[in-house]
């Protein structure tokens, strides 16, 4: 199933709508909150590019073993925990539009460092 595209352009109505101060009250609940809404999300996918990153770059979710994209790993994937889809690209990438995404997008976050960091001791 595919979502939004994430690619489309952020109109002005699309940023003006954003509660910044709901924004920055919410994002203090968690580092996982605020490293999303900052945009310092990094999917399995983006990691990789990184020279000599220890890290896979397959999909955390399940048995998936699709490229771990930040547009799969978040929204597109059918093993993924919650069925939501982001209300605009911002939303998609920041969690900014929504309480829910943004809360989804943290879980995600969790996620990935527990793949990243957790699995890797055991």
């Amino acid at each position: 199933m595919k979502c939004l595209n994430l690619y489309t352009q952020v109109s002005d109505s699309m940023i003006l709508s954003i509660r910044w101060n709901n924004l920055r009250d919410l994002i203090r609940e968690s580092h996982s909150l605020r490293s999303v809404a900052v945009g310092a999300m990094l999917s399995p996918a983006r990691v990789v590019v990184v020279r000599g990153s220890p890290f896979g770059d397959r999909c955390v979710w399940g048995n998936c073993n699709a490229l771990g994209t930040h547009a799969h790993v978040c929204w597109e994937c059918d093993q993924r925990q919650k069925k939501l889809q982001p209300q605009d690209p911002l939303d998609a990438r920041f969690g900014w539009s929504s309480v829910s995404s943004l809360r989804w997008l943290g879980r995600v976050q969790e996620t990935i460092w527990e793949s990243r960091y957790v699995s890797s001791r055991s």
